[in-house]
């Protein structure tokens, strides 16, 4: 045996223990310093030495089997009452690539989905635009489609082109001319595309809206 291991058994007090009950025979354990706790030890006042080149095997046997992919906490709680060597910053390296947790964990992080509520007509009224370039009509190659959100009445009117101007027109002909202004109007064609409808709808139906952002799928604006 290398001199160095040698010195540092005997400094440690270490010893080859057996315990046939565990079917372990010649196995390296160390002395407990601190006596609290060991009557919950298997090995009485000794623990484990833990070999460097098997500490991933031995955590994640213990936090897939023995814990149940339990936290950080448990999962160190059940090793230090049987090894002597594992410190908790490996306990926690090794858990982060547990994809059982990981996946667990994306699932806890996601927020619950909530639900739409619209209580009159004309409360949303939402906008999406259909490409129809592969089957134009004439010089018609898009269709804007307008659907109430509490009613569910649909209206339809052809483009000729994607652009803000031509939506606006479309929007004031078709929808605000026999139904009024919605009090919010949300497409999910980008926010530069909704601000330039916007800006026409202002140009050509001054004074009757105002700006509301819709930070996480669309950008909406209100009267």
């Amino acid at each position: 045996m290398d001199n160095r291991i040698t010195r540092r058994v005997k400094h440690h007090g270490y010893q080859l223990c057996s315990y046939s009950g565990l079917n372990l025979h010649d196995v390296l354990c160390a002395p407990v310093k601190n006596k609290n706790g060991s009557e919950n030890s298997p090995l009485g006042n000794f623990r484990r030495v833990a070999l460097k080149r098997d500490l991933y095997d031995i955590i994640k046997r213990v936090h897939c089997e023995e814990t149940q992919h339990s936290g950080i906490r448990k999962t160190y709680d059940w090793i230090k009452t049987h090894y002597s060597n594992i410190p908790r910053e490996a306990i926690g390296q090794v858990l982060k690539l547990c994809t059982t947790c990981s996946l667990k964990s994306t699932q806890n992080r996601n927020a619950p989905l909530q639900p739409i509520i619209s209580k009159g007509f004309l409360e949303r009224t939402q906008v999406d635009l259909i490409d129809m370039q592969t089957s134009p009509d004439g010089d018609y190659r898009w269709i804007c489609h307008v659907v109430d959100h509490f009613s569910k009445y649909h209206i339809v009117f052809p483009l000729k082109r994607k652009t803000g101007e031509e939506v606006a027109h479309g929007l004031k002909r078709y929808v605000f001319s026999y139904f009024g202004l919605p009090y919010i109007l949300q497409c999910d064609n980008g926010r530069e595309f909704v601000n330039k409808i916007f800006e026409e709808t202002i140009e050509i139906w001054p004074g009757t809206a105002k700006i509301i952002h819709d930070f996480i799928k669309s950008a909406t604006f209100s009267r």
